[in-house]
């Protein structure tokens, strides 16, 4: 279960990192803030997942993961070529939060967990989807 759990930590450590950047990069300063937003939520979730993994008596990963760091690789040469990189970093974020809930998804189909934790799951997933809907309608205004 925490190797589970610690996969969804690494999720939301990439998700954090990757909206810290672009709420560092976009331009917009109204956009800055959602994004800013959106990387705090994440770092909660991530702090969450790391209490769920040591009241299970696991150790929580620290680190992001090695796709994470290759999709904000992607994301710094996107936003060092586009012509609008606004929309690119937008674009991005919408994309890794589709990965986010590829994940979740995969998570709650497949596994069983305790009641409260299954709660805590789902409510991440649903603002997770919350934000990803966000992102799309950010980009299309632009």
């Amino acid at each position: 279960m925490t190797d589970i759990l610690n996969n969804l930590l690494k999720v939301n450590l990439d998700a954090a990192k990757g909206y810290s950047y672009a709420a560092e990069n976009i331009k917009n300063d109204n956009f800055r803030h959602f994004l800013k937003t959106y990387a705090d939520q994440r770092k909660r979730y991530a702090e969450e997942l790391k209490q769920e993994i040591l009241d299970l008596g696991g150790e929580p990963v620290e680190n992001t993961s090695l796709l994470g760091d290759l999709h904000q690789a992607l994301v710094k040469i996107k936003d060092s070529v586009s012509s609008d990189k606004d929309e690119a970093l937008l674009e991005e974020c919408s994309r890794g939060e589709g990965e986010a809930i590829a994940q979740y998804e995969k998570v709650i189909e497949t596994e069983p967990f305790s009641t409260e934790l299954r709660k805590l799951i789902m409510t991440q997933y649903d603002k997770i989807r919350a934000a990803r809907s966000t992102m799309d309608e950010l980009a299309r205004v632009v």
